[in-house]
């Protein structure tokens, strides 16, 4: 395939019908490269990761077809397409796009974009309920997205039903006056979505964009909520607080819950909750934590207010609350940066903020009552303001996450510091002394040089403590080297790095040299490097470009490719519908055929994170395989004879059911017998059914026809104009070929139509041979080939000289192939062209045979020269083919 501006033709409206379905291109299907074209190649390429030349190669056209396929499958299981999922474009692919938005009541455009792709790629849910602790996987995410937006942070979004999302549902359901069990049963259940929805409604009002109004939290509907934060100049955290709910609904804060804004005396519920670990932690006691606000808090509150010079009318309201989260931000990061949390800098105290005070002055000796006070907090922050990670150039004052990644590899490099985050005097000693022994300017502060010669001799060791650790294993895991892949992330994983403020700065990014970019996939290449296993795995930051790599190395397989089943090591692509590509990636550590479990870098709360996804999880892009331990095995289900017996009787059944033809008794074996259906004195029509694959796959057939809805298509053109002019309106001959080629209409679990042809005696014989499952399960299929052949005399007296002219259109269009010399041979579209000739030839000899039978002696040259057109057309990399 090589299409470029200026290029016309089908293979040219093929491929914008490709980029008309992902959204890259909204000209006319003309078949005209012009330049509205050239930018919606250049838009896919980008998107995919692909060099970007405008230019439709083989790797793009590949990447288009990989794409569609994927594609295909999921509209052939929602049941609005019938074709086979082979990725080509073609306007059925287009057709049954735009019938999928029609049933769903979306804008019919043949485009699937951000709302088609989530309504398209969707599960329908079968979890029962209750839902409670043990439980793991989609469902569980979402109650974990839901509580978090609702701020009844469930600690963990992983997935997996524990004892901190058991907590969270109890806050939620006693602020929705539901009995308090910490199971979510249908009433939970309903309340969540129905705030979910209220939530969507809302953004979508607010020119969000929202892709679905469906109550399931997720992800991209966090997302949405901090553009919309960051929209209004509110803190920018994910969850619909009191603040951003004034904004958002309209000053409309009220949600008939037990806490809502303003907070006062009668209050009850999680947020007075937080606001009573604030008050305490601020050093202000509300006389009890109970999540009841009485007499106590209601002084405590007015205490708060008049330091911060607000009217002290025991009430908190918005502005209040923002107050106390901008404290009490500063105070989680000193607990984050020496390893007393490890939740979002979101300014709300809650019980894990409140424990970390706690351990935090047990394990420093001091009074363990919770309350920062001065002596804690100079403890705590050190000389540092509490700030968090500013710049990736660290120096004295510094202090947050990137701080304390670095005394974490001045450790392993046997540097004496301490884990606490804060860049303080034995630290910058270290690193000055590390400066000292590898020729680096000793100034204490670790700059972009600095940083390059730490990694340089960090990751050897940490390289080789994991083979170490490898080489203690058993069984599959001491087999497989992928394994150090996983060893690799979850010592990352138990090294805790955050994001201290979503600003993208990670020991990730600063090894990589990108530094202030997106880091998922710089995390998975760093734990590639760690692992020493940069052979196994490309080196990259932008998603779309590994999944390209895969590609051309034929390991990458999408969520729904039934026959491949993810492997522990490999790597799990996400698409994001607003982004209209795939932009995340994660490394598979275990999962079995229900669940698969991640670590991943740039997660929700910036980190590097745990997670369980179910199996079909619908934003999984696809996995990359990496040679590892599949995670579960393809079971065969076995089948008696008799019941392949009774299949294959049925399967002839159905084949000429309502056809009028004979039919044999239920009873008579069918195997491998050309049955008579239909006979004439120069038509006969035989039908056989074979076990197995081997009469379909043996078949060498340079010509295959997709039948879709009744129609036949070869190469993308429409063949039924042609076919259906085959006979004589009201003829028997006519009636018989009709009905058989609906019958032999591809469904979804039906194969290409190949072609044979060949003589028996006087007989032309033209086979139509197909596959079909006997029996089908989510991966399995038992075949049978099957097919119809018909069967033409050749002694009527009009076919000599219709074969005749074939012969000289097959000369004439082969001319310039010949003409090339031996070279023609080097340009892969003039080969596909020949072959098609050769196969035109074929099936034009045997359909004119049945043209033969017309009354009209014109046909036959009508039918002549219009199929030409299609099987004799010019390759587009010949300029000067002129067949007549």
């Amino acid at each position: 395939m090589l299409l470029k501006r200026g290029a016309k033709g089908n293979d040219v409206k093929n491929v914008q019908i490709g980029l008309r379905i992902l959204c890259c291109y909204g000209g006319e299907l003309d078949g005209v490269f012009g330049n509205g074209m050239e930018a919606g190649v250049l838009k896919f390429q980008e998107i995919y990761g692909l060099s970007r030349d405008g230019i439709v190669g083989n790797d793009t056209w590949n990447s288009l077809k990989d794409e569609l396929a994927s594609l295909q499958r999921a509209l052939r299981k929602k049941g609005v397409y019938q074709g086979i999922a082979d990725g080509y474009p073609k306007e059925s692919t287009l057709e049954a796009v735009k019938r999928f938005q029609r049933k769903y009541y979306l804008k019919a455009d043949g485009m699937v974009g951000e709302k088609t792709r989530a309504m398209l790629f969707s599960e329908e849910s079968n979890h029962s309920f209750p839902i409670e602790q043990g439980a793991r996987g989609d469902r569980v995410l979402a109650i974990q997205y839901a509580l978090r937006i609702l701020c009844c942070s469930p600690g963990s979004i992983d997935g997996i039903f524990g004892a901190g999302t058991e907590l969270a549902v109890q806050k939620f359901q006693e602020k929705n006056k539901i009995p308090k069990t910490g199971k979510v049963d249908s009433l939970t259940w309903t309340k969540l979505s129905d705030s979910m929805k209220r939530i969507q409604k809302a953004l979508n009002a607010h020119g969000q964009e929202v892709a679905l109004e469906d109550g399931v939290a997720s992800e991209s509907l966090v997302t949405s909520i901090k553009n919309f934060q960051r929209e209004k100049g509110l803190s920018v955290d994910g969850q619909v607080g009191p603040l951003t709910a004034a904004f958002l609904f309209a000053g409309d804060g009220q949600d008939g819950t037990t806490d809502a804004f303003p907070l006062s005396k009668g209050s009850r519920g999680s947020n007075v909750l937080y606001l009573q670990y604030g008050l305490r932690i601020l050093c202000i006691n509300p006389n009890g934590t109970d999540g009841v606000f009485g007499n106590g808090t209601e002084s405590a509150v007015n205490r708060y207010k008049k330091k911060h010079g607000k009217p002290e009318d025991g009430k908190v309201d918005t502005a209040t609350w923002e107050i106390m989260r901008s404290e009490l931000r500063e105070i989680q990061q000193g607990l984050r940066n020496r390893g007393y949390y490890n939740g979002p800098l979101d300014g709300i105290a809650t019980e894990t903020v409140y424990n970390g005070v706690l351990k935090f002055q047990k394990d420093f000796h001091m009074t363990a009552d919770g309350m920062v006070g001065k002596n804690t907090k100079l403890v705590l922050l050190g000389k540092g303001d509490g700030a968090g990670t500013l710049s990736n150039i660290l120096r004295p004052g510094s202090n947050g996450s990137l701080c304390r990644y670095l005394q974490q590899m001045l450790r392993v490099m046997s540097y004496q510091v301490d884990i606490n985050g804060i860049y303080d005097e034995k630290t910058q000693l270290a690193v000055k002394a590390f400066q000292e022994k590898n020729g680096l300017g000793a100034d204490a502060i670790c700059g972009s040089k600095t940083w390059v010669s730490l990694f340089a001799s960090y990751l050897p060791l940490a390289r080789e403590a994991i083979r170490r650790e490898w080489e203690r294993l058993s069984g599959e895991e001491a087999n497989q080297s992928v394994y150090k892949l996983i060893l690799a992330a979850k010592r990352e994983l138990s090294l805790g790095f955050q994001e201290d403020h979503a600003n993208n700065i990670t020991p990730y990014g600063e090894w990589f040299g990108m530094n202030g970019a997106s880091w998922c996939a710089m995390f998975v290449s760093y734990c590639a490097e760690e692992a020493g296993l940069t052979e196994l795995f490309p080196k990259f930051s932008y998603t779309p470009s590994g999944v390209n790599w895969y590609k051309t190395q034929g390991r990458y397989h999408k969520l729904n490719d039934k026959n491949y089943v993810p492997k522990i090591g490999d790597l799990v692509f996400f698409y994001n519908s607003a982004k209209k590509r795939v932009a995340h990636v994660g490394i598979i550590i275990s999962g079995d055929e229900k669940y698969i479990h991640t670590i991943e870098g740039n997660m929700l709360f910036d980190d590097v994170h745990e997670r369980v996804y179910d199996r079909n999880h619908p934003t999984i892009d696809g996995f990359a395989d990496n040679g590892g331990v599949p995670l579960y095995q393809l079971h065969k289900p076995e089948y008696t004879e008799r019941e392949i017996q009774q299949r294959i009787q049925d399967v002839f059944v159905e084949m000429i059911d309502e056809l009028n033809f004979q039919v044999l008794p239920p009873a008579e074996r069918v195997e491998n017998v050309d049955i008579p259906v239909f006979e004439s004195p120069d038509l006969r029509v035989t039908f056989k059914v074979s076990r197995g694959m081997s009469w379909y796959g043996n078949t060498d057939s340079m010509l295959k026809v997709e039948m879709e809805y009744g129609r036949a298509f070869s190469f993308n053109a429409d063949l039924n104009p042609y076919f259906s002019m085959t006979l004589g309106e009201g003829t028997a001959e006519k009636a018989a070929f009709d009905k058989i080629l609906n019958k032999i209409a591809i469904g979804s679990d039906k194969s290409p139509v190949k072609f044979i042809f060949e003589t028996e005696g006087n007989w032309f014989k033209l086979g139509y041979v197909s596959e079909y499952n006997l029996f089908q399960d989510e991966v399995h299929a038992y075949k049978v080939s099957y097919g119809y052949t018909f069967w033409v005399n050749s002694e009527h007296s009009r076919l000599a000289p219709a074969l005749q002219k074939v012969q000289r259109k097959k000369e004439i269009a082969e001319a310039p192939i010949r003409a090339r010399g031996e070279d023609w041979a080097m340009d892969p579209e003039v080969v596909e062209k020949a072959r098609i000739i050769t196969a035109g030839v074929a099936i034009a000899t045997v359909v004119i045979a049945i043209f033969a039978m017309h009354p009209d002696p014109s046909i036959i040259d009508q039918f002549i020269d219009k199929l030409s057109k299609i099987l004799f057309a010019p390759p587009s990399s010949v300029p000067n083919w002129q067949p007549t």
